[in-house]
C-alpha cells in the first residue's frame, strides 16, 4: 500500500540494484485495475520471446485480487515501464483465493511451469500448470495439502514441505523447486498426488 501503513490497496513497487545490497526505488510498476489489486507473483525473462512481447522481455505474472481472483501478465522491454497484457486474465478463477503464481522456464520440455495456490474439496492445494507462451495454461498436476478446517499450514510434496506464510497461513506458501520439474518427473508425494 503506497498510500498508507495498513494492509490493503496492493501495488507492485519497483527497485533496481547493481550489487543486491544498495537499491534505487523506481516507483510503482503495477497499480490496481478493474481486475483487482496486485497480489504477489513472479517475474521472468522471456529470452526466446515465447509470449510475443519481444526477446528478453521481462514478464510479470501476478494475482489480480478482485472478485474473483485471477492470474495476469504485464511485460516490459526496458525493465522500467510495464504494460499490462490486453488479454488478461491468462488464468481465470479456479477456487476461492487462488493466488501467488510461481513461474519458471523448464528447458528440457520447452515449457513454462506455474505452481499456484488454491483450495479444493476442503483442502489447501498446489496446482501445477504448463504453458508454451505464458498466456495459455494447462493444468498437469495437483498436490493436496492440509485441511482448511484446521488451518494446516503445510503442503507436503514429494520434494519436501512448502511452509505457508505465517501471517496468512491459509493463503500463501513458499517454495518451488526448479531444479527438477516435479510435476512430471516425481511421481510420488507425501500428500496426495492426483
Amino acid at each position: 500500500n503506497p498510500f498508507g501503513v495498513k494492509w490493503g490497496n496492493m501495488h507492485w513497487n519497483h527497485a533496481v540494484s547493481k550489487d543486491l545490497v544498495h537499491w534505487t526505488e523506481l516507483g510503482l510498476a503495477l497499480k490496481p485495475d478493474d481486475l483487482g489489486t496486485m497480489y504477489s507473483g513472479s517475474a521472468v525473462t522471456d529470452v526466446d520471446n515465447t509470449a510475443g512481447f519481444g526477446a528478453g522481455a521481462q514478464v510479470l505474472i501476478y494475482t489480480a485480487a478482485g472478485k474473483p481472483f485471477t492470474q495476469c501478465l504485464a511485460y516490459s522491454q526496458d525493465g522500467r515501464t510495464y504494460t499490462k497484457y490486453a488479454g488478461n486474465p491468462v488464468l481465470k478463477n479456479l477456487s476461492d483465493g487462488n493466488r501467488d503464481p510461481r513461474v519458471f522456464w523448464h528447458a528440457p520440455t520447452k515449457a513454462w511451469v506455474m505452481a499456484l495456490y488454491g483450495t479444493e474439496n476442503g483442502h489447501h492445494v498446489m496446482w501445477i500448470f504448463n504453458s508454451p507462451n505464458l498466456k495459455d495454461w494447462t493444468k498437469v498436476s495437483t498436490y493436496v495439502g492440509g485441511d482448511l478446517k484446521v488451518k494446516d499450514r503445510y503442503l507436503r510434496t514429494g520434494l519436501g514441505i512448502a511452509m505457508q506464510h505465517e501471517m496468512y497461513p491459509y493463503r500463501s506458501f513458499w517454495g518451488l523447486w526448479r531444479e527438477e520439474y516435479f510435476a512430471r518427473y516425481v511421481p510420488w508425494a507425501y500428500g496426495t498426488h492426483l
